[in-house]
């Protein structure tokens, strides 16, 4: 497994650890009556487990299985993948900080920061849409780069 989609998955489970705490939190709060019920932690949970772990893990493992770009493809480019990574993190960390710290502060820069987060993470998911693209073939395809060979 190449160093980089261990580090998709590792990271998918730092998220998923940290949106169970959040949870934990969530239901200590709810059900134990430990301090007020702040709303943003609901979708910041929601957030780090749904993207943070699920889509990332989803990104990681399809960038791993699916099958290496022809050679010489003039639109494959690995280095996207390492700026999607990045893009990511960036937005599920800057989403899931900026619900739950806007719930403590008067400050409209924690709303700003939710929405520019969300469009890196869609930016983030573009990226890498694009990039996967060469590594989609047909049968056909690789038959006719093999010149005919199965």
């Amino acid at each position: 497994m190449p160093p980089l989609v261990r580090r998709y998955i590792k990271t998918s489970f730092a998220f998923l650890i940290l949106g169970l705490l959040t949870g934990l939190h969530i239901s200590a709060v709810e059900y134990m009556g430990w301090g007020p019920m702040r709303q943003g932690y609901i979708p910041a949970h929601a957030h780090m487990i749904l993207v943070g772990f699920l889509l990332m893990l989803i990104l990681g493992v399809a960038l791993w299985m699916f099958p290496k770009a022809a050679e010489g493809d003039p639109r494959w480019k690995p280095w996207r993948f390492e700026l999607v990574y990045w893009l990511f993190v960036v937005g599920v960390v800057g989403r899931s900080t900026g619900e739950i710290v806007r719930e403590y502060s008067l400050a409209r820069g924690w709303s700003v920061l939710v929405f520019v987060a969300s469009c890196v993470e869609v930016l983030a998911v573009f990226v890498w849409v694009i990039s996967m693209l060469p590594r989609i073939r047909s049968p056909r395809e690789e038959l006719q780069k093999s010149g005919g060979r199965p």
